[in-house]
Formats: C-alpha cells, structure tokens, sequence
C-alpha cells in the first residue's frame, strides 16, 4: 500500500484490484449464503465461506477506501495508456509465457492426450524456458518429477490419472 506522506504512488492496476477482489467477495458472499442455507449452524460447511467472503469484502472495501486520494503511476495519462501500462505491470513476458503454458497443458488434457505426455511436456517446456542452456538437467529433473509423481499416485495411492 502506497503512504501519503513519502508521496509514494500506487502501482498501476493496485486500485482496480481491490474494486475486483470486493466484486468477487460479492460473488463468493452469494454462493456462501446459498451453502450456508443448507445448514445454518456456525459449524458447518457454510459457515467458513461465508466468514472468508465477509472478510475479503471488508479489507478489500477498506483498503480502496484508503487508497482513494492516492496517486497512481498513470494518472495524467490516456486511458488507453493507463490500460497498457497496467497490462503490463501485471502479466510481464514471464507471466504471460507461463499463463500460455498452463493454457495449452489444460486444452491437452481436456482432449485427452493423457497425463503422462501432457505434464512431461508442460514440465519439460517449462523448465527450458526458466532455465535456459541447462537442457539435460532439464530433462533430468523432468524425468525424476515425473517418476515421482506416477510413483506416489498410481502405485502408492492407486488414483487413476487423466
């Protein structure tokens, strides 16, 4: 959170977080009060939440109403460049990359080219991809995650994997 006194300004998007975080406790409120409905007593599967959502309105209304005679970063720009500029601080290449990633891993196991080869590549991809010119340690630590991972869930939990 940004300081009135140092003259520190927020980050671009930091306002409209906190507008989107109070606007998705709204929506969690709503289901919570539909579950909570189910069995009204405090201890029960609705109760937690229902006091979870409740609190994510509040800090998030509250940390709004803190900011809001705060300066932004992108205040005496466009609109188009306040979107730009927020775009972004929030998904650098980094983040984007990886947000690509996880978007095909889904897609590959939603048309049910198996678990085995869909999260050896994802893996595999991604580690190249944050540790570059390290290809055999790569595909080292791919192959041992990958073991691992069939190891404790097929053989130890016996869980069938997509």
């Amino acid at each position: 959170m940004a300081d009135i006194e140092t003259g520190e300004r927020l980050k671009p998007g930091e306002r409209g977080f906190s507008i989107f975080l109070a606007i998705f406790g709204l929506f969690a409120l709503y289901e919570s009060i539909k579950l909570f409905q189910k069995d009204p007593r405090w201890i029960s599967f609705g109760a937690f939440p229902l006091i979870l959502s409740i609190l994510l309105i509040v800090f998030s209304v509250h940390v709004f109403w803190s900011d809001r005679k705060k300066k932004t970063e992108t205040d005496e720009a466009s609109v188009d460049k306040k979107i730009l500029k927020t775009l972004d601080y929030l998904f650098p290449k980094t983040v984007t990359i990886l947000l690509i990633l996880m978007i095909l891993y889904c897609l590959a196991l939603y048309f049910e080219l198996g678990f085995e080869l869909s999260s050896t590549v994802f893996l595999l991809v991604a580690l190249c991809f944050f540790r570059k010119n390290q290809y055999i340690k790569n595909v080292l630590y791919t192959v041992l995650t990958m073991a691992f991972i069939l190891l404790i869930f097929k053989l130890g939990f016996r869980i069938l994997l997509p």
